[in-house]
């Protein structure tokens, strides 16, 4: 089994308890996610300024998700809430690609809009990953929906918004065997043990999202500064 300082950087951690947390228990979450020294801490663009206030003096980072979880914002309104996301003081960037285009068939319309999305990040120095919603595609459309993020470039595929997606292991390794180091893969969505954290680990992911990162990491017997 690895060790809490092995696991900690390679996990996104989310509130994810509840529905609207105030900014109290927003606030209470983001502080006790800054010893662990997680890859990043998850949180919503309303929070993203706060909890930039917080992490970023600590030397930690803050993520958010956009068009999320159901992906159906217009190009317009996802290049706007990216804009305001990065002013804000977001690090990453979860993104979802337009996942009703994609089932219609407009690859060439969602790989259009991907392209600008990722643009817009990646001119700020920061990071992207894409939702592409593996629990709604079959085989050969989870692996053209890497295909596309690889030739936009795009770095990060993440599975699964949650919101009642689970992330099988078979979804992980499906694209881990087909692309291999070509492209990264989160996995995301009903995540919330070390042992699933391990598997999913074992099957090639290259990064965790879960809101259970603080349970986790008890489970590693970590208590808190476990970061090198």
């Amino acid at each position: 089994m690895r060790t809490a300082t092995g696991v900690a950087p390679l996990i996104d951690a989310s509130i994810g308890a509840k529905p609207a947390p105030t900014i109290e228990e927003v606030e209470q979450f983001v502080g006790q996610t800054v010893p662990f020294g997680f890859a990043v801490t998850l949180a919503e663009p309303y929070y993203i300024k706060r909890a930039a206030e917080i992490l970023h003096p600590a030397g930690r980072k803050v993520c958010t998700v956009l068009s999320y979880p159901l992906a159906g914002m217009t190009r317009e309104s996802k290049l706007f809430q990216i804009e305001r996301a990065l002013c804000d003081g977001a690090d990453e960037l979860d993104v979802s690609m337009n996942l009703s285009a994609f089932l219609s068939g407009r690859e060439e319309e969602t790989r259009d809009e991907m392209a600008e999305c990722f643009a817009l990040v990646k001119g700020r120095g920061r990071l992207m990953k894409m939702i592409y919603f593996a629990d709604c595609l079959s085989q050969e459309q989870q692996k053209r929906a890497a295909s596309m993020a690889i030739g936009l470039g795009i770095p990060f595929l993440k599975t699964n918004p949650g919101f009642g997606a689970v992330t099988t292991i078979e979804q992980v390794s499906l694209i881990k065997e087909a692309f291999g180091g070509r492209i990264k893969v989160m996995a995301s969505g009903g995540i919330r043990t070390a042992a699933q954290v391990e598997r999913m680990l074992d099957a090639g992911a290259d990064r965790i999202a879960t809101s259970c990162a603080l349970g986790i990491m008890a489970e590693y017997g970590a208590c808190g500064e476990v970061s090198q």
